[in-house]
């Protein structure tokens, strides 16, 4: 186990690992009070956010939900999930059969 402290980069300061649970980026105190914030604004307004695969900024209704992360919604977009999900379907031998072709 990693035995070092760790910078928490929300809010500075360096703390032993104990204070960064599941891996999370930044520490307990940062972490709830980013999550408070986050479900205080979830029903205010809609807000844009990057993907992290085509870069492109785009509104939050084009990202999947998420509870794993701090604003709720996965890191890429739809559009990239989908593409990444039919590159490594097609590279396992998956071949997609059509609704019309079924009935």
């Amino acid at each position: 186990m990693n035995t070092e402290n760790k910078e928490c980069p929300v809010c500075g300061e360096i703390l032993p690992p104990s204070q960064f649970k599941y891996n999370r980026d930044c520490c307990e105190v940062c972490y709830a009070a980013l999550t408070a914030e986050a479900k205080a604004n979830s029903y205010k307004e809609v807000f844009s956010k990057t993907c992290t695969c085509c870069g492109r900024k785009r509104l939050d209704k084009f990202f999947n939900k998420s509870s794993k992360h701090i604003d709720g919604l996965l890191p890429h977009c739809k559009d990239c999930s989908a593409e990444k999900k039919a590159r490594l379907l097609s590279q396992s031998g998956f071949v997609f059969v059509g609704r019309e072709e079924l009935i």
